[in-house]
Protein backbone atom coordinates (compact mmCIF):
# COMPACT_ATOMS: atom_id res chain seq x y z
CA UNK A 1 0.00 0.00 0.00
CA UNK A 2 1.22 3.55 -0.88
CA UNK A 3 2.49 5.64 1.90
CA UNK A 4 4.14 9.35 1.94
CA UNK A 5 3.49 11.53 -1.20
CA UNK A 6 2.20 8.72 -2.99
CA UNK A 7 -0.84 7.48 -0.52
CA UNK A 8 -4.46 8.76 -1.78
CA UNK A 9 -4.38 11.25 0.72
CA UNK A 10 -1.97 12.94 -0.57
CA UNK A 11 -2.90 12.81 -4.33
CA UNK A 12 -6.58 12.28 -4.04
CA UNK A 13 -7.56 16.00 -5.27
CA UNK A 14 -4.23 17.15 -6.88
CA UNK A 15 -5.31 15.35 -10.21
CA UNK A 16 -8.94 16.87 -10.92
CA UNK A 17 -7.58 19.65 -8.32
CA UNK A 18 -11.25 19.42 -6.78
CA UNK A 19 -12.24 20.82 -3.38
CA UNK A 20 -9.10 23.22 -2.97
CA UNK A 21 -10.56 26.57 -2.65
CA UNK A 22 -10.45 26.75 1.14
CA UNK A 23 -6.82 26.14 1.40
CA UNK A 24 -6.08 27.87 -1.82
CA UNK A 25 -7.70 31.36 -0.55
CA UNK A 26 -5.76 30.08 2.92
CA UNK A 27 -2.10 30.54 0.74
CA UNK A 28 -3.58 33.50 -1.05
CA UNK A 29 -3.72 35.22 2.22
CA UNK A 30 -0.30 34.40 3.83
CA UNK A 31 1.54 34.56 0.82
CA UNK A 32 2.64 38.04 1.43
CA UNK A 33 3.66 37.08 5.00
CA UNK A 34 5.55 33.91 3.47
CA UNK A 35 7.36 36.09 0.54
CA UNK A 36 8.35 38.64 3.06
CA UNK A 37 10.49 35.91 5.21
CA UNK A 38 13.72 36.08 3.10
CA UNK A 39 14.38 32.28 3.84
CA UNK A 40 10.94 31.33 1.78
CA UNK A 41 12.35 29.29 -1.26
CA UNK A 42 8.63 27.59 -2.40
CA UNK A 43 5.09 26.84 -1.51
CA UNK A 44 3.94 23.35 -2.98
CA UNK A 45 0.07 21.63 -1.97
CA UNK A 46 -0.69 17.97 -2.13
CA UNK A 47 2.62 16.56 -1.14
CA UNK A 48 2.26 14.95 2.48
CA UNK A 49 0.17 17.77 3.56
CA UNK A 50 -2.33 20.12 1.84
CA UNK A 51 0.22 23.27 1.94
CA UNK A 52 4.24 22.96 2.65
CA UNK A 53 5.39 26.15 3.27
CA UNK A 54 9.43 25.21 2.38
CA UNK A 55 12.77 27.88 3.72
CA UNK A 56 16.14 27.19 2.87
CA UNK A 57 18.17 26.17 5.49
CA UNK A 58 21.45 25.81 5.12
CA UNK A 59 23.53 24.22 2.44
CA UNK A 60 21.77 21.37 0.93
CA UNK A 61 18.33 21.13 3.66
CA UNK A 62 15.12 22.37 3.02
CA UNK A 63 12.93 23.30 6.12
CA UNK A 64 8.73 23.23 5.80
CA UNK A 65 6.03 23.84 7.74
CA UNK A 66 2.89 22.10 7.09
CA UNK A 67 -0.40 22.55 6.87
CA UNK A 68 -3.11 20.63 7.50
CA UNK A 69 -6.79 22.77 6.16
CA UNK A 70 -10.29 21.59 6.71
CA UNK A 71 -12.94 23.43 5.81
CA UNK A 72 -15.15 22.98 8.97
CA UNK A 73 -15.37 22.51 12.41
CA UNK A 74 -12.77 20.12 13.71
CA UNK A 75 -14.14 17.50 16.35
CA UNK A 76 -11.81 16.79 19.37
CA UNK A 77 -10.88 13.02 17.75
CA UNK A 78 -10.22 14.88 14.61
CA UNK A 79 -8.28 17.45 16.16
CA UNK A 80 -6.14 15.17 18.05
CA UNK A 81 -5.80 12.40 15.28
CA UNK A 82 -4.53 15.30 12.80
CA UNK A 83 -1.99 16.46 15.56
CA UNK A 84 -1.01 13.06 16.05
CA UNK A 85 -0.24 12.56 12.13
CA UNK A 86 2.24 15.75 12.84
CA UNK A 87 3.76 13.96 15.02
CA UNK A 88 4.33 10.78 12.77
CA UNK A 89 5.99 13.20 10.14
CA UNK A 90 8.21 14.60 11.67
CA UNK A 91 9.51 11.27 13.59
CA UNK A 92 9.88 10.20 9.96
CA UNK A 93 11.54 13.72 9.08
CA UNK A 94 12.59 15.98 11.84
CA UNK A 95 15.43 18.04 9.86
CA UNK A 96 13.08 18.33 7.01
CA UNK A 97 8.96 19.07 8.92
CA UNK A 98 9.90 21.80 11.36
CA UNK A 99 6.63 22.92 11.50
CA UNK A 100 3.26 22.41 11.64
CA UNK A 101 0.10 24.21 11.26
CA UNK A 102 -3.72 23.15 11.55
CA UNK A 103 -6.47 25.24 10.05
CA UNK A 104 -10.28 24.71 10.16
CA UNK A 105 -13.11 26.92 10.07
CA UNK A 106 -13.32 26.52 14.28
CA UNK A 107 -12.89 24.31 16.91
CA UNK A 108 -14.99 21.84 18.75
CA UNK A 109 -15.44 23.36 22.85
CA UNK A 110 -13.62 20.25 24.30
CA UNK A 111 -10.28 21.51 22.74
CA UNK A 112 -10.46 25.16 23.25
CA UNK A 113 -9.27 25.43 26.63
CA UNK A 114 -5.97 24.13 25.11
CA UNK A 115 -6.20 26.50 22.43
CA UNK A 116 -7.03 29.64 24.62
CA UNK A 117 -3.97 28.32 27.09
CA UNK A 118 -1.40 28.48 24.34
CA UNK A 119 -2.76 31.66 22.42
CA UNK A 120 -0.86 33.14 25.70
CA UNK A 121 1.34 31.53 26.17
CA UNK A 122 2.83 32.70 22.40
CA UNK A 123 0.85 36.09 23.44
CA UNK A 124 1.64 37.86 26.44
CA UNK A 125 3.63 35.86 28.21
CA UNK A 126 6.26 35.59 25.66
CA UNK A 127 7.38 39.11 27.65
CA UNK A 128 9.25 36.85 30.08
CA UNK A 129 12.37 35.65 29.36
CA UNK A 130 13.37 31.99 28.95
CA UNK A 131 14.21 30.02 31.81
CA UNK A 132 11.37 32.45 33.76
CA UNK A 133 9.12 30.47 36.59
CA UNK A 134 6.33 32.04 34.76
CA UNK A 135 7.14 30.62 31.41
CA UNK A 136 7.91 27.41 32.85
CA UNK A 137 4.63 27.36 35.03
CA UNK A 138 2.65 28.21 31.79
CA UNK A 139 4.02 25.02 29.90
CA UNK A 140 3.51 22.76 32.56
CA UNK A 141 -0.11 23.97 32.64
CA UNK A 142 -0.44 22.81 29.21
CA UNK A 143 1.14 19.09 29.98
CA UNK A 144 -1.30 19.27 32.84
CA UNK A 145 -4.19 19.64 31.02
CA UNK A 146 -3.37 17.78 27.96
CA UNK A 147 -2.26 14.74 30.25
CA UNK A 148 -6.00 15.13 31.78
CA UNK A 149 -6.82 14.32 27.91
CA UNK A 150 -4.90 11.32 27.24
CA UNK A 151 -2.39 13.04 25.23
CA UNK A 152 0.73 13.37 27.50
CA UNK A 153 3.17 12.12 24.79
CA UNK A 154 2.31 15.09 22.27
CA UNK A 155 2.10 17.61 24.95
CA UNK A 156 5.75 18.93 24.47
CA UNK A 157 5.37 18.23 20.20
CA UNK A 158 2.29 20.77 20.56
CA UNK A 159 4.48 23.13 22.76
CA UNK A 160 7.28 23.37 20.15
CA UNK A 161 5.53 23.25 17.06
CA UNK A 162 2.59 23.20 16.09
CA UNK A 163 -0.02 25.90 15.51
CA UNK A 164 -3.81 26.44 15.67
CA UNK A 165 -5.69 28.77 12.89
CA UNK A 166 -8.79 29.72 12.62
CA UNK A 167 -9.92 30.98 9.06
CA UNK A 168 -12.66 31.66 6.81
CA UNK A 169 -11.76 31.86 3.30
CA UNK A 170 -14.68 34.07 2.90
CA UNK A 171 -12.35 37.18 3.50
CA UNK A 172 -9.17 36.17 1.92
CA UNK A 173 -9.58 38.22 -1.28
CA UNK A 174 -10.35 41.06 0.59
CA UNK A 175 -7.41 40.62 3.47
CA UNK A 176 -5.09 40.45 0.82
CA UNK A 177 -4.73 43.54 0.04
CA UNK A 178 -3.99 44.93 3.63
CA UNK A 179 -1.14 41.82 3.78
CA UNK A 180 0.07 43.14 0.95
CA UNK A 181 0.95 46.28 2.14
CA UNK A 182 1.62 45.21 5.97
CA UNK A 183 4.57 43.31 4.44
CA UNK A 184 5.76 45.72 1.52
CA UNK A 185 5.26 49.17 2.66
CA UNK A 186 8.06 51.03 0.69
CA UNK A 187 6.38 49.20 -2.36
CA UNK A 188 2.91 51.65 -2.59
CA UNK A 189 1.48 49.68 -5.53
CA UNK A 190 -1.50 51.12 -6.94
CA UNK A 191 -4.55 49.49 -6.47
CA UNK A 192 -4.83 48.54 -10.10
CA UNK A 193 -1.08 46.55 -9.81
CA UNK A 194 -1.90 44.96 -6.17
CA UNK A 195 -4.97 43.29 -7.91
CA UNK A 196 -2.96 42.23 -11.14
CA UNK A 197 -0.38 40.97 -8.24
CA UNK A 198 -3.01 38.72 -6.87
CA UNK A 199 -4.38 37.91 -9.41
CA UNK A 200 -1.64 36.31 -10.77
CA UNK A 201 -0.63 34.69 -7.35
CA UNK A 202 -3.89 33.33 -7.55
CA UNK A 203 -3.02 31.33 -11.10
CA UNK A 204 0.52 30.68 -9.37
CA UNK A 205 -1.32 28.99 -6.70
CA UNK A 206 -3.83 26.54 -8.80
CA UNK A 207 -0.38 24.89 -10.27
CA UNK A 208 0.62 24.35 -6.30
CA UNK A 209 -0.11 20.95 -6.36
CA UNK A 210 1.42 19.87 -10.29
CA UNK A 211 4.87 21.95 -9.80
CA UNK A 212 6.35 24.09 -6.30
CA UNK A 213 5.62 27.83 -6.45
CA UNK A 214 8.99 29.08 -6.35
CA UNK A 215 10.18 32.95 -4.68
CA UNK A 216 11.51 33.95 -8.45
CA UNK A 217 7.48 33.09 -9.52
CA UNK A 218 6.05 35.30 -7.43
CA UNK A 219 8.35 38.13 -7.38
CA UNK A 220 8.10 38.21 -11.46
CA UNK A 221 4.26 38.26 -10.90
CA UNK A 222 5.05 41.30 -8.93
CA UNK A 223 7.34 42.90 -10.80
CA UNK A 224 4.86 42.05 -14.17
CA UNK A 225 2.06 44.37 -12.58
CA UNK A 226 3.82 47.72 -13.58
CA UNK A 227 6.96 49.24 -14.96
CA UNK A 228 6.89 51.21 -11.80
CA UNK A 229 6.37 48.20 -9.48
CA UNK A 230 9.40 46.52 -11.56
CA UNK A 231 11.38 49.18 -10.53
CA UNK A 232 10.30 49.65 -6.75
CA UNK A 233 10.51 45.80 -6.37
CA UNK A 234 14.41 45.86 -8.12
CA UNK A 235 15.05 48.62 -5.53
CA UNK A 236 13.46 46.59 -2.19
CA UNK A 237 16.58 44.81 -0.56
CA UNK A 238 16.76 41.27 0.98
CA UNK A 239 18.09 41.06 4.60
CA UNK A 240 20.74 38.97 5.51
CA UNK A 241 20.61 38.71 9.33
CA UNK A 242 24.54 38.17 10.49
CA UNK A 243 23.28 36.62 13.83
CA UNK A 244 21.25 34.02 15.41
CA UNK A 245 17.36 34.45 14.55
CA UNK A 246 14.15 32.81 13.35
CA UNK A 247 14.56 29.68 10.81
CA UNK A 248 12.47 31.65 8.34
CA UNK A 249 14.96 34.34 8.09
CA UNK A 250 18.18 34.60 6.16
CA UNK A 251 20.92 34.28 8.71
CA UNK A 252 24.51 33.65 8.58
CA UNK A 253 25.38 34.17 12.19
CA UNK A 254 28.55 35.57 12.72
CA UNK A 255 28.78 35.97 17.16
CA UNK A 256 31.22 32.92 17.67
CA UNK A 257 33.71 34.56 14.75
CA UNK A 258 32.98 38.44 16.45
CA UNK A 259 33.51 37.35 20.23
CA UNK A 260 36.35 36.66 22.23
CA UNK A 261 36.84 33.36 22.07
CA UNK A 262 37.73 33.47 17.94
CA UNK A 263 41.03 33.48 18.61
CA UNK A 264 40.29 29.32 19.42
CA UNK A 265 38.41 28.68 16.42
CA UNK A 266 39.98 26.22 13.70
CA UNK A 267 40.08 26.82 10.71
CA UNK A 268 37.83 24.20 9.82
CA UNK A 269 35.17 26.75 11.73
CA UNK A 270 36.29 29.32 9.57
CA UNK A 271 36.29 27.18 6.26
CA UNK A 272 32.53 25.92 7.12
CA UNK A 273 31.55 29.85 8.07
CA UNK A 274 32.67 30.43 4.10
CA UNK A 275 31.12 27.19 2.71
CA UNK A 276 27.55 28.61 4.33
CA UNK A 277 28.02 32.14 3.00
CA UNK A 278 28.80 30.71 -0.46
CA UNK A 279 25.63 28.70 -0.12
CA UNK A 280 23.44 31.78 0.84
CA UNK A 281 24.96 33.49 -1.69
CA UNK A 282 23.68 30.36 -4.06
CA UNK A 283 20.19 30.61 -2.66
CA UNK A 284 20.20 34.32 -3.19
CA UNK A 285 20.79 34.67 -6.93
CA UNK A 286 18.72 31.17 -7.53
CA UNK A 287 15.45 32.53 -5.75
CA UNK A 288 15.46 36.21 -7.05
CA UNK A 289 16.61 38.03 -9.40
CA UNK A 290 17.49 40.82 -6.83
CA UNK A 291 21.06 41.90 -6.04
CA UNK A 292 20.63 44.35 -3.25
CA UNK A 293 21.23 43.15 -0.25
CA UNK A 294 20.61 44.62 3.58
CA UNK A 295 23.44 44.11 6.38
CA UNK A 296 24.64 45.27 9.31
CA UNK A 297 28.32 46.66 9.28
CA UNK A 298 29.13 46.32 13.09
CA UNK A 299 31.53 43.23 13.25
CA UNK A 300 34.83 42.25 13.64
CA UNK A 301 37.79 42.49 10.66
CA UNK A 302 38.03 39.30 9.62
CA UNK A 303 33.79 38.59 9.84
CA UNK A 304 33.64 41.78 8.14
CA UNK A 305 36.01 40.99 5.17
CA UNK A 306 34.48 37.61 5.15
CA UNK A 307 31.19 38.62 4.35
CA UNK A 308 31.93 41.63 2.10
CA UNK A 309 33.84 38.64 -0.17
CA UNK A 310 31.25 36.33 -0.29
CA UNK A 311 28.53 38.81 -1.61
CA UNK A 312 30.71 40.64 -3.35
CA UNK A 313 30.96 43.00 -6.61
CA UNK A 314 32.09 40.08 -8.72
CA UNK A 315 28.97 38.18 -7.71
CA UNK A 316 26.51 40.80 -8.60
CA UNK A 317 25.29 41.89 -5.29
CA UNK A 318 25.36 45.05 -3.74
CA UNK A 319 25.23 45.61 -0.35
CA UNK A 320 23.05 48.14 1.96
CA UNK A 321 25.67 48.23 4.85
CA UNK A 322 24.12 49.67 8.10
CA UNK A 323 26.43 51.45 10.41
CA UNK A 324 26.64 53.53 13.46
CA UNK A 325 22.97 55.17 12.15
CA UNK A 326 24.46 55.31 8.44
CA UNK A 327 23.54 53.91 5.59
CA UNK A 328 27.09 52.72 2.80
CA UNK A 329 25.86 51.83 -0.40
CA UNK A 330 28.27 49.60 -2.95
CA UNK A 331 25.77 50.63 -5.74
CA UNK A 332 26.95 54.58 -4.84
CA UNK A 333 30.28 55.02 -6.72
CA UNK A 334 30.78 58.66 -6.10
CA UNK A 335 34.07 59.71 -4.53
CA UNK A 336 35.73 62.33 -2.30
CA UNK A 337 39.06 64.03 -3.87
CA UNK A 338 42.38 63.41 -3.19
CA UNK A 339 44.21 60.71 -1.15
CA UNK A 340 43.12 58.74 1.51
CA UNK A 341 46.18 57.38 2.65
CA UNK A 342 49.63 57.62 3.00
CA UNK A 343 51.87 54.97 1.69
CA UNK A 344 54.79 53.16 3.04
CA UNK A 345 56.88 50.12 1.90
CA UNK A 346 58.99 48.24 4.26
CA UNK A 347 61.79 45.80 2.42
CA UNK A 348 61.82 42.22 3.56
CA UNK A 349 63.42 39.08 2.03
CA UNK A 350 62.74 37.77 -1.66
CA UNK A 351 59.33 36.01 -0.98
CA UNK A 352 56.29 35.00 -2.74
CA UNK A 353 54.55 36.37 0.36
CA UNK A 354 53.90 39.80 1.85
CA UNK A 355 52.21 41.62 4.69
CA UNK A 356 49.46 44.40 3.90
CA UNK A 357 48.82 46.76 7.41
CA UNK A 358 45.40 48.98 7.02
CA UNK A 359 45.33 51.70 9.73
CA UNK A 360 43.33 54.77 10.53
CA UNK A 361 42.64 57.07 12.15
CA UNK A 362 45.16 54.80 14.22
CA UNK A 363 47.86 52.90 12.31
CA UNK A 364 48.59 49.36 12.71
CA UNK A 365 51.92 49.51 14.31
CA UNK A 366 54.42 46.74 14.49
CA UNK A 367 52.15 44.22 16.07
CA UNK A 368 52.04 42.43 12.87
CA UNK A 369 55.85 41.46 13.27
CA UNK A 370 54.52 38.13 14.47
CA UNK A 371 56.64 35.20 13.34
CA UNK A 372 57.60 33.96 10.56
CA UNK A 373 55.67 37.67 8.60
CA UNK A 374 58.49 39.94 10.24
CA UNK A 375 60.91 39.03 7.21
CA UNK A 376 58.33 39.29 4.81
CA UNK A 377 57.98 42.76 2.37
CA UNK A 378 55.26 45.08 3.83
CA UNK A 379 53.05 47.41 2.74
CA UNK A 380 51.40 50.23 5.35
CA UNK A 381 48.72 52.19 4.58
CA UNK A 382 48.04 55.09 7.26
CA UNK A 383 45.63 57.89 7.35
CA UNK A 384 44.85 60.26 10.02
CA UNK A 385 40.96 60.90 8.70
CA UNK A 386 37.58 59.15 8.97
CA UNK A 387 35.33 57.56 7.35
CA UNK A 388 32.23 60.14 7.09
CA UNK A 389 29.85 58.81 4.51
CA UNK A 390 30.15 56.44 1.57
CA UNK A 391 32.34 58.95 -1.12
CA UNK A 392 34.86 59.10 1.63
CA UNK A 393 34.59 54.65 1.80
CA UNK A 394 34.88 54.52 -1.89
CA UNK A 395 37.95 56.55 -2.02
CA UNK A 396 39.73 54.50 0.74
CA UNK A 397 38.63 51.21 -0.34
CA UNK A 398 40.15 51.96 -3.72
CA UNK A 399 43.13 53.32 -2.91
CA UNK A 400 43.50 50.50 -0.55
CA UNK A 401 43.07 48.12 -3.41
CA UNK A 402 44.76 49.99 -6.05
CA UNK A 403 48.09 49.76 -3.44
CA UNK A 404 47.65 46.15 -2.80
CA UNK A 405 47.79 45.05 -5.90
CA UNK A 406 50.84 47.22 -7.01
CA UNK A 407 52.54 46.09 -4.24
CA UNK A 408 51.73 41.99 -5.11
CA UNK A 409 52.40 42.87 -9.07
CA UNK A 410 55.79 44.69 -8.76
CA UNK A 411 57.22 41.66 -5.90
CA UNK A 412 55.38 39.36 -7.90
CA UNK A 413 53.47 38.18 -4.31
CA UNK A 414 50.99 35.16 -4.53
CA UNK A 415 49.88 35.35 -0.99
CA UNK A 416 49.13 38.51 1.15
CA UNK A 417 48.86 38.63 4.89
CA UNK A 418 46.39 41.71 5.48
CA UNK A 419 45.86 43.43 8.83
CA UNK A 420 43.17 46.20 9.54
CA UNK A 421 42.37 48.54 11.98
CA UNK A 422 39.96 50.55 11.01
CA UNK A 423 35.86 50.99 10.99
CA UNK A 424 34.36 48.16 10.33
CA UNK A 425 32.34 49.11 7.58
CA UNK A 426 35.69 49.72 5.43
CA UNK A 427 36.31 46.01 6.00
CA UNK A 428 33.06 44.58 4.81
CA UNK A 429 33.49 47.14 2.00
CA UNK A 430 37.19 46.01 1.30
CA UNK A 431 36.11 42.65 1.19
CA UNK A 432 33.07 43.41 -1.09
CA UNK A 433 36.27 44.81 -3.95
CA UNK A 434 38.85 42.26 -3.20
CA UNK A 435 38.58 39.97 -6.24
CA UNK A 436 42.00 39.94 -8.66
CA UNK A 437 44.32 39.81 -5.77
CA UNK A 438 45.13 35.92 -5.09
CA UNK A 439 45.38 34.39 -2.07
CA UNK A 440 44.85 36.05 1.09
CA UNK A 441 44.81 35.32 4.95
CA UNK A 442 43.19 37.65 7.31
CA UNK A 443 44.43 38.19 11.08
CA UNK A 444 42.70 39.59 13.85
CA UNK A 445 43.31 41.24 17.47
CA UNK A 446 42.67 39.31 20.20
CA UNK A 447 43.57 39.96 23.89
CA UNK A 448 47.03 41.14 23.11
CA UNK A 449 48.21 40.40 19.71
CA UNK A 450 47.17 38.76 16.56
CA UNK A 451 45.64 35.71 15.15
CA UNK A 452 45.53 34.15 12.09
CA UNK A 453 41.39 33.68 11.03
CA UNK A 454 40.23 33.18 7.81
CA UNK A 455 42.06 32.52 4.14
CA UNK A 456 40.63 34.40 1.36
CA UNK A 457 40.72 33.99 -2.27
Amino acid sequence: MATGVFARTATGGAVAREGFEYQDSFVLQHLPQWLAQEAFSHVVSETRGDVEVCYYGGPGKVLRTLFEAKNHELSAAAFWAEVRDFKNIHAESEHEYSRFGLVCRDYANPVRPLLNMLERLRGVVTSHPEGSPVLRDARQQVREWMATKDQADIADFVLERVDFITFAAEAADAAFAGEFDAHFRTLDLRSTERTAVKESFKTLIAESSVRPISRIDLESAIASASTGAAEAWGRAPRRLHLSKGAWTDLTLPLENFDGPDRANLSPQAWQELRTQAESHATFLKDSSKRRQLLVDGKHRMSSSCLVGFSYSAVRGFHLQIEHNGFTYRTDNHTRTDGQFFTVDRLPGDSSKEGVVAIGFPTAVGDDVNIAPLSRLPRLDLKSPRVIDGTPAANLAVAQAKDEMVRFRSELGITKLHLFVKAPSVFAMLLGYRLNGLGALQLYDWVDTGYVATTPLG
